[in-house]
């Protein structure tokens, strides 16, 4: 069955089809390098074979050219074209200068007697198939071109060393930036030379003196090169120039959008010190109102060039090559959906010979600038900045097709996003999505999305879909919502953001259909570049079942309500959220309710958690984790506390401290750990009898603590492996049992996409792990009609076996 599926593969995914007469490149091999890594060498080239799904073991699975690593040791298995796929056409004109190529890449990774040693074309007829005025036989083939293969047989030699690393001209400095200067250089004596580094180290030394204000600061590399002797001498000359502060400050292109918000989100001050670090931030701070397609700061007209120039001594054959770098401007910040352009349709449109001579066009005038309140201190050097922004689309309208699951992944016409929502991963759906979104309302930044989600929902994990324990109606639901964000409310980096929710549906665990609005409003603030980040607000919700339930009173769903005040701080200090290799980031969040019976319940509900990450060699990474969470109900209003769902005593049914699934213990579905029970309905008897309903799984918990440590093993650059170990409690008493650890131990498979990793985990619960001593858990369900019982969820039960206690998990990200 799979060598029939992938003959069959085989036999469609050849790519497009070749223009008649064509050759179309199929593939590129270099052969003969040794140290270096051919995948690399073949980046830079002009020549490409037709590109291919597959995947790489060993070293980055999509290099680009003249950057690093260049020694990187790799396996490639490639699959098929797909039958899209344009098929690039060989030129000899560009195969031509890849000849040269060849040469000038092994001298800039340091092999300067590295040569090309046979380049062959197959068929050869490809190579005067595109030339004019020359006899030849194209492509045989009328119906559509033909295949060629290039090879190249490099020869290395051996690589010049670094013999000697020297800096001058650094005197004026302190011994700390001095030093800063030396760390910048990546390489040291006996390594081999790389123009690439040589390169890097220079421009970080001017980066490093810019951020301590040196806005002049030039930094000259020269590398003497024996090639005889095959060493290189390395040496820098750094000019500082003088410290700098800001001058004047001014934003161009914001239109209708006002200026204020813009320059003050910057937190550029006048007469402040300059740094190419505040600038940057400053970027991005603007970029985060959300409104603009590109935004740049200047402190110079242009970004001049680096300046490169080497000499060869025809006798001796020795090499010297000087390059400088200066302070650049900040790299633009873009949206990448956008499609910008700096070319106006009037700068594009063609000159008639009659027409007049246009007047010189006008300098642009900024909307808005702020001066510095006093003079530059003696000798220092005033920096101007121009802060010029692009509006984006101010608005948008999609319809999208989108699944939501496990980790609350969406796919629509706008992209993908991810949100972690523990409840939501029991219960999963098949939507459609309507949408718009305006950026602008009132001329004030304001930022409105209102989104309908019309969604057919499976009450379990997914890709499970029982639906008899739904009532006797299609599980049809849908989502409403309106949010709003109001960023440089008050302040110029804090955001106001509000919304409202109203949904229909099943509820998670519940076996009948409820409405749930819910409302919001409050302030977030981020401070160090995003790094900390604090929220406070208020919430509402409402939650009130369809119709009649047609149960006992003590079996009734309440309709509750809550009023609840929310705060919530973290401290991201991870090297990159999505997928993080070091560092750490710890999480507090507190909840409030109660305002003298305007909510069901009076309650306190404390959350914390940390996590930590350790680089270890050939890529692995250690990941940590440890969570704890309390919720103190004080007192509940109009509610039962003999009923069966526990509301009285567990809280909002959104809220409760619950354990298990992708983000959690994954050793249990979503919701499953701890002192879950499945509890009987009764229902009242109908002229026909007694109707039968599912049992209510009651889940929730006041006290909560999770630990993991998971070892991260990257196999290939898009391909990884982890192994894990899981534990932790959900309990209904005023304690925390860290006796009952119900521990997990699992492994899982990651492949690392554009929308992110998605992430299949397969987890086990040893029964000798999963409390020491004297068990307080439910007592355990002898079968799926049991009630007064704790389910015990097991895997691999196919074709009627048992299975084993234990959970499987597909989801998008990592579990944290």
């Amino acid at each position: 069955m799979a060598f029939s599926i992938l003959a069959g593969l085989a036999s469609v995914g050849c790519g497009g089809a070749i223009p008649p007469g064509r050759y179309g490149v199929a593939s590129v091999d270099v052969e003969g390098l040794s140290s270096l890594d051919d995948a690399a060498l073949e980046a830079c080239l002009g020549t490409r074979r037709i590109p291919t799904p597959g995947f790489d073991v060993g070293s980055s699975s999509s290099p680009e050219c003249n950057e690093a690593p260049f020694d990187g040791r790799r396996v490639r298995f490639d699959l098929w074209p797909w039958p899209w796929t344009q098929w690039p056409l060989f030129d000899e004109s560009v195969f031509e200068r890849d000849e040269q190529r060849v040469v000038r890449w092994l001298r800039a990774r340091g092999h300067y007697e590295g040569r090309l040693v046979e380049a062959t074309v197959d068929p050869p007829e490809a190579r005067t198939s595109d030339l004019e005025g020359i006899d030849h036989e194209p492509c045989a083939n009328e119906e559509r071109g033909c295949q060629v293969h290039v090879r190249m047989q490099v020869e290395e030699g051996p690589p010049v060393l670094i013999a000697r690393v020297e800096i001058h001209g650094a005197d004026d400095v302190d011994e700390e930036l001095h030093q800063q200067l030396r760390d910048a250089i990546p390489f040291r004596r006996g390594a081999r030379f790389d123009e690439g580094e040589f390169d890097h180290a220079r421009e970080a030394m001017v980066r490093r003196l810019a951020d301590e204000s040196y806005v002049d600061a030039r930094v000259v590399g020269q590398v003497k090169v024996d090639v005889t002797r095959h060493e290189a001498f390395v040496a820098y000359d750094v000019e500082t120039g003088p410290r700098a502060v800001l001058g004047r400050i001014c934003v161009y292109g914001n239109g209708s959008i006002p200026a204020t918000p813009v320059l003050g989100a910057t937190y550029l001050e006048p007469g402040t010190d300059f740094s190419l670090s505040d600038l940057e931030e400053a970027q991005r701070a603007i970029y985060a109102l959300g409104t603009f397609a590109s935004v740049e700061i200047r402190h110079r007209a242009e970004t001049p060039a680096t300046t490169r120039e080497e000499t060869v001594d025809p006798e001796s054959g020795e090499v010297d090559l000087t390059a400088q770098s200066v302070v650049p401007n900040p790299e633009p910040v873009r949206d990448p959906d956008e499609a910008s352009s700096d070319e106006s349709p009037e700068a594009s449109s063609e000159a008639s010979p009659e027409a007049s001579p246009e007047p010189a066009a006008t300098p642009e005038a900024p909307s808005l600038c702020r001066d510095p309140r006093h003079p530059a201190p003696s000798g220092a050097r005033v920096v101007d900045l121009d802060v010029r922004v692009t509006p984006g689309r101010l608005e948008r309208m999609g319809v999208g097709l989108g699944l939501q699951a496990g980790n609350t992944l969406q796919f629509t016409s706008a992209g993908a996003s991810t949100s972690t929502g523990p409840l939501a991963s029991n219960q999963w759906d098949v939507h459609i999505l309507f949408a718009y979104e305006h950026r602008n309302v009132f001329d004030n930044m304001l930022r409105v999305r209102v989104e309908e989600r019309p969604r057919l929902i499976c009450p379990n994990q997914f890709p499970g879909c029982d639906l008899s324990g739904i009532e006797q109606r299609v599980p049809f639901g849908n989502q409403i919502s309106l949010d709003v964000r109001w960023p440089a409310f008050l302040e110029p980096r804090t955001v106001l953001v509000g919304g409202v929710t109203h949904d229909y549906g099943p509820a998670p665990f519940l076996n009948f259909f409820r409405h749930e609005l819910d409302g919001r409003l409050g302030l977030e603030r981020s401070f160090f570049d995003g790094r900390l980040y604090l929220s406070g607000g208020i919430r509402g919700n409402l939650f009130f079942p369809d119709d009649d339930q047609r149960v006992r009173i003590r079996s009734l769903r309440e309709e509750t309500r809550a009023l609840i005040l929310e705060q919530s701080i973290y401290l991201d200090l991870r090297d990159q959220p999505r997928d993080p290799r070091s560092g750490a980031y710890v999480a507090v969040g507190l909840q409030e309710s109660g305002a003298a019976g305007l909510s069901s319940w009076d309650y306190i509900r404390v959350t914390a958690e940390a996590r930590g990450y350790i680089p270890l060699p050939a890529g692995i990474v250690l990941a940590l984790r440890f969570g704890i969470g309390a919720m103190f109900v004080l007192d509940s209003y109009g509610l039962d506390p003999d009923n069966v769902y526990d509301l009285a005593g567990l809280g909002p049914f959104s809220q409760q401290l619950t354990g298990g699934g992708p983000v959690s213990n994954r050793g249990f579905p979503a919701g499953f750990m701890g002192d879950v029970e499945r509890r009987e309905i009764q229902t009242r008897p109908t002229p026909d009898g007694i109707e039968l309903r599912a049992p209510v799984l009651v889940s929730g918990g006041v006290r909560r603590w999770e630990a993991s440590i998971e070892l991260r093993v990257p196999i290939t650059p898009d391909i990884g492996i982890a192994a894990f170990v899981d534990a932790g409690d959900v309990t209904k008493q005023l304690y925390f049992r860290f006796d009952h650890p119900q521990i997990a131990i699992g492994g899982g498979l990651r492949l690392h996409t554009f929308i992110g990793t998605v992430r299949l985990d397969v987890a086990g619960r040893p029964d000798a792990l999963q409390v020491f001593g004297t068990s307080t858990l439910p007592p355990p369900c002898a079968n799926n009609d049991q009630v007064s019982c704790r389910p015990n969820p097991v895997v691999f039960d196919w074709f009627g076996a048992s299975g084993f206690p234990g959970a499987v998990h597909i989801t998008l990200g990592e579990a944290f």
